[in-house]
C-alpha cells in the first residue's frame, strides 16, 4: 500500500512540474509575441 502511495505522489509531482513548465513556457511565448506586436504597432504609426 505504501508503495502505491509513493508512486501516486511521484506521478502527481511530475504532473505538477510539467504543468508549471507549460505555464512558464506559454507565458514567455506570449510576452515575446506581445512585445513584437507592440513594436509592429509603433512602427506602423510612425511611418
Amino acid at each position: 500500500m505504501k508503495k502505491t502511495l509513493r508512486i501516486m505522489r511521484n506521478l502527481l509531482a511530475l504532473l505538477g512540474m510539467f504543468f508549471l513548465y507549460l505555464l512558464i513556457h506559454g507565458m514567455v511565448d506570449y510576452t515575446a509575441q506581445a512585445a513584437t506586436n507592440d513594436l509592429a504597432c509603433v512602427y506602423a504609426r510612425c511611418m
